[in-house]
């Protein structure tokens, strides 16, 4: 880890998958190359998204070892609107709070100060009240400075990156036009060359 407390990837660590298939198929992909990585006789294997349900529980189902984590961006979206949504007067300085408190502690604890200071804002405001259940129901999901303190990454940064390197440097070049069978197809073969196992 840096001295940050980021996780430094090791070398090799990485694979990818990559199909134009639904979740099931993309399931079952990850399953098989968790399995060859050490699935369930290795210590962690983590699994960061952005709260979607049906692909939590598909993934749950395929990985049941798996330490599950909402992308902390994502998180701080929904707490952002929920703090603008409030119409309190300095809405950007409560969002930094909150946002520090999630990042240290936890989505429960910003939740839980939200829920403690803003109560009779949140019952007016569908919107904040909303965003706030979002976080509420994913907290287990969203224990940040527990998965910090324990090396895990808590975003899909390097989610992100993949899909840079391996969809867009290959299909977005000048003139191309693919159809979308196609496209996964070759980014599959992409996938399997960077991957390392």
């Amino acid at each position: 880890m840096t001295d940050k407390g980021v996780p430094i990837p090791i070398a090799g660590s990485f694979s990818y998958s990559v199909t134009d298939l639904g979740i099931g198929e993309l399931t079952s992909l990850v399953r098989e190359q968790a399995v060859s990585r050490g699935s369930g006789t290795v210590p962690r294997v983590p699994c960061v998204a952005d709260g979607e349900e049906a692909l939590e529980k598909a993934m749950r189902d395929a990985l049941p070892f798996a330490e599950f984590t909402n992308d902390f961006m994502h998180a701080a979206g929904y707490l952002n609107v929920c703090c603008e949504k409030l119409g309190i007067a300095d809405a950007a300085k409560e969002f930094r709070t909150c946002r520090a408190i999630m990042l240290r502690h936890g989505a429960g604890s910003a939740v839980d100060r939200i829920r403690r200071l803003y109560s009779r804002k949140l019952e007016s405001s569908a919107e904040a009240s909303d965003a706030l259940n979002y976080l509420d129901k994913r907290r287990g999901n969203m224990r940040y400075g527990w998965l910090r303190k324990h090396g895990y990454y808590i975003s899909s940064c390097h989610i992100e990156a993949a899909a840079r390197i391996l969809v867009a440097r290959r299909c977005k070049q000048a003139g191309m036009h693919w159809r979308h069978h196609n496209a996964a197809c070759v980014c599959a073969i992409i996938a399997q060359l960077r991957s390392a196992a």
